[in-house]
């Protein structure tokens, strides 16, 4: 039995700051540790994931986010590459995480490397070509690029994943002064999905950047007529898009015409109605011209004298 001044010292031990912070500190360790191991059991089950199906995503995030903050990531790569190396059934896929792995590190030139081994083992894959293509650019390696990406779109790749292939063979070729190959690549994705006007609208915005106005005012102009009747809103953007063009390739009065064309359509409390009139100032104000600006809304209060915006 403990003494009764033994145990009056334990419990003031016991009750002391420095056995409370003790108490605390261990505390906080084992729950880190049990959350580090809940985090890499997480971790391992998107490794799982990527084994199966490697793609950039939320599971390459995690997996990727997890060893760099453990400092494990070469050790990551390294035992992949080997498994890999050795050719198990499952090489390709290793060395398309591997490849996806470095290219989100910053290692372009290995990635290319990694996914060129890839790409030949899945032969079948259109997105182990495309994301070689990616890297390839990456590297400078156009023509390289313009191959696999070429590649890629002769695989077949689903619906989901088409449009990415697609427009970026399309701007490698734009960017390179090959314009009529660009308009081949958007030709043959038109035949692809025709109607879609999700994917008509993604060729119109990346003629645009690119710098093809006449092909995109073309587009822009085709969306608007084939937009569901009721999408008014969408069918709009599309016409304002196209007014935009035309102002940028010098044909200012069309593209005016077309502006106060939608003004009339438009509710004059609407945040598009603001919108539009908003691109008929900056289309004044980006010429200088204020005398011209002072005189257009001088003639459409006399058009629209109850208009106190106007005024």
């Amino acid at each position: 039995m403990l003494s009764t001044r033994r145990l009056l010292t334990l419990l003031m031990l016991v009750g002391s700051p420095l056995f409370a912070t003790s108490t605390w500190h261990r505390s906080c360790v084992a729950q880190e540790s049990d959350d580090a191991a809940r985090e890499k059991l997480i971790v391992d089950r998107f490794i799982d994931v990527l084994m199966k199906r490697p793609r950039p995503g939320t599971a390459l995030d995690r997996v990727y986010g997890f060893h760099i903050q453990a400092g494990t990531l070469d050790q990551l790569i390294a035992g992949l590459t080997k498994q890999a190396s050795e050719g198990d059934g499952n090489a390709g896929n290793r060395w398309m995480l591997v490849g996806l792995l470095q290219l989100q590190r910053g290692n372009d030139a290995a990635a290319a490397e990694s996914l060129a081994k890839a790409d030949a083992i899945l032969a079948e894959d259109p997105m182990a070509s495309y994301y070689l293509g990616k890297s390839l650019l990456l590297i400078g390696k156009g023509d390289a690029a313009a191959e696999a990406l070429t590649r890629s779109i002769e695989r077949g790749p689903d619906r989901n994943e088409a449009l990415p292939v697609y427009t970026e063979l399309g701007r490698l070729y734009s960017r390179s002064q090959q314009t009529d190959k660009a308009l081949a690549v958007w030709h043959q994705l038109e035949e692809r999905f025709p109607g879609d006007v999700r994917v008509g609208e993604q060729i119109a915005r990346t003629l645009a950047d690119e710098g093809q106005d006449t092909a995109a005012l073309e587009r822009y102009e085709k969306l608007a007529k084939q937009s569901a009747a009721g999408d008014e809103t969408r069918i709009i953007g599309f016409q304002i898009a196209a007014a935009e063009l035309k102002r940028r390739m010098g044909r200012g009065d069309d593209a005016l015409q077309d502006f106060e064309s939608l003004l009339a359509k438009l509710r004059p409390s609407s945040w598009l109605h603001a919108d539009v009139r908003r691109r008929i100032e900056a289309g004044f104000l980006r010429s200088g011209d204020y005398a011209a600006l002072a005189d257009y809304y001088a003639a459409q209060v006399k058009q629209q004298p109850d208009e106190i915006e106007l005024r």
